[in-house]
């Protein structure tokens, strides 16, 4: 598990919620570290980590960041970008 894109470990792991939010964790860590330590994102980068935090919001958990990369979102120049 891990080397799996965030839904297909999701969807293997559902069965067991413990495994569940280690998965989900681990990722919402790499995403963190992603928005705070690289300022050098793509706009591909970005709409890729923000989908993810709202796939796991819409699995139901808390998402207590991100929302700034989602408006900085909206106000780029490029329709894909202001889309997601």
């Amino acid at each position: 598990m891990g080397s799996q894109p965030l839904t297909a470990d999701i969807e293997v792991l559902g069965k067991s919620k413990e495994a569940e939010m280690k998965r989900i964790n681990k990722e919402l860590a790499n995403i963190r570290s992603k928005f705070k330590g690289d300022k050098t994102l793509d706009g591909y980068q970005k709409k890729k980590y923000v989908c993810k935090l709202l796939f796991i919001f819409l699995l139901g958990h808390d998402i207590d960041f991100g929302h700034m990369e989602a408006v900085n979102l909206l106000s780029s120049n490029k329709y894909s970008e202001k889309q997601i």
